[in-house]
């Protein structure tokens, strides 16, 4: 798949004049800063039937063909292409045998594909202008995660409203029974998702940032702290302690990481814990009962999981949200089983696994509910995202260029594991570390 399409402007074809260098700056830029604030930004304009008009997607129209323009080409990997169609696949085979091709909801979901794909084609353009434009995206993605930690501090301490939460559902975000503590979303709907660009801004700061790097990614961590998210926490943590590991392997130093690992997790732990004693009464109540509700859902997986009443939200009474989550596991397993050849099709699988468990919920997992969606085709979009993500580490390796895969690596590491708590199969982000190991491996051998 070393194969690159690299389509110039119709401009440049007419004229025979290339891009000016400013320009070309200019527009890479562009790219970068939109694809970043799409991603920390989530407000919904109007929905035109099942498809939702946001903000970020009038933003992606309007500023990824300038930001093109600007650059005077692009850069499409083989890779990319490969997976945007089977990707496309996945989501219609269902459909397409059923006769409906033209579904809405088919339409909707393809459609946030596409965006997807040309968003990732002109990030990977942007990123592959000059070296410096991996350096550009960490440093933009950390500005925005500082300024959104900021923000979630305040409307943690009740000093900022939940700017992107409409009033029907600030319900959903009461941490406390007093109505007192929100989770915090910055200028997203879901905190849980807010967690994921900030463990991507954890993972940015500790490869990007040279002065006051701890500083900063404390800082974004405790925007984590915030939004409540116990996989956005563990993951941040996880990632943070990572970053020392690879980079010693990379630069085969491998004698220090047991102390640069201890000294790291020591760290982390000391801050966490003064953090913990020292935060309001209310946040720490609320952080016991995130912690008990783990210990409890253990109690609930050893039983069985078994299914219970359910309420008038469609959802089953008297289950805390980690124990939700093991019911939805177990009844997206057998929707998995039960549509293994072609899937149940885009936006189905909530009504399949209401069917069958009673909760109206998405699987909270990427990879099951892609295996919903698309069956072995399903499997296939897994299987060819990570090979060509490997593959792209693998062959990012430089002599005398340790650093070259780190990021990489650790990014794929946070993404894999956030996408075991998250459905990001209609989401932008999807692309990204996909395209940042395809960025530095061509960077790394531009032949």
């Amino acid at each position: 798949m070393a194969f690159e399409v690299v389509q110039q402007s119709v401009t440049q074809q007419s004229t025979g004049t290339e891009a000016s260098a400013p320009s070309r700056i200019a527009g890479a830029w562009l790219a970068i800063v939109s694809f970043v604030s799409i991603q920390f930004v989530e407000f919904t304009l109007f929905k035109v039937g099942d498809f939702d008009v946001s903000l970020q997607k009038v933003l992606a129209l309007i500023a990824f063909p300038v930001a093109l323009g600007l650059m005077g080409q692009i850069r499409l990997p083989l890779s990319l292409l490969v997976f945007f169609g089977v990707l496309i696949l996945a989501n219609s085979a269902a459909y397409v045998v059923q006769s409906d091709p033209l579904n809405p909801l088919l339409l909707s979901a393809n459609a946030t594909a596409l965006i997807g794909f040309v968003g990732a084609v002109v990030l990977y353009t942007a990123l592959v202008e000059d070296k410096r434009g991996l350096e550009t995206l960490g440093r933009v993605w950390v500005i925005f995660a500082v300024l959104t930690s900021v923000l979630i501090v305040g409307q943690t301490m009740g000093l900022l409203p939940l700017l992107a939460v409409p009033d029907e559902f600030m319900q959903a975000r009461l941490a406390d029974d007093g109505g007192q503590l929100y989770r915090a979303t910055g200028l997203k709907f879901n905190p849980n998702y807010q967690a994921l660009v900030l463990v991507i801004g954890v993972v940015f700061a500790r490869f990007y940032i040279n002065r006051a790097k701890n500083t900063v990614s404390f800082l974004i961590l405790l925007g984590i702290v915030g939004t409540f998210s116990r996989m956005g926490l563990l993951v941040g943590i996880l990632a943070w302690v990572a970053v020392p590991v690879v980079q010693a392997w990379g630069n085969r130093t491998g004698s220090a990481v047991p102390l640069k690992l201890l000294a790291t997790v020591a760290g982390l732990a000391i801050v966490l814990a003064v953090g913990y004693l020292y935060s309001p009464q209310e946040v720490r109540s609320y952080l016991d009962q995130r912690v008990e509700e783990v210990t409890r859902s253990y109690d609930y997986f050893a039983a069985g999981a078994p299914s219970k009443p359910i309420g008038l939200n469609s959802k089953p009474i008297g289950l805390s949200s980690s124990e939700e989550r093991i019911l939805l596991l177990r009844v997206s397993v057998g929707v998995v089983s039960n549509n293994y050849l072609l899937g149940v099709g885009a936006h189905r699988p909530p009504d399949f696994v209401r069917a069958v468990g009673g909760s109206e919920s998405t699987a909270h997992n990427t990879y099951l509910e892609e295996l919903m969606i698309g069956g072995l085709l399903g499997a296939l979009v897994i299987i060819l995202y990570v090979t060509f993500s490997v593959r792209a580490i693998i062959k990012s390796r430089t002599e005398g260029g340790a650093n070259w895969r780190g990021p990489s690596i650790v990014l794929l590491f946070a993404f894999g594991l956030s996408a075991m708590f998250l459905d990001l199969n209609y989401n932008s982000i999807l692309w990204l570390p996909l395209v940042v190991a395809l960025a530095y491996s061509k960077i790394a051998h531009p032949s």
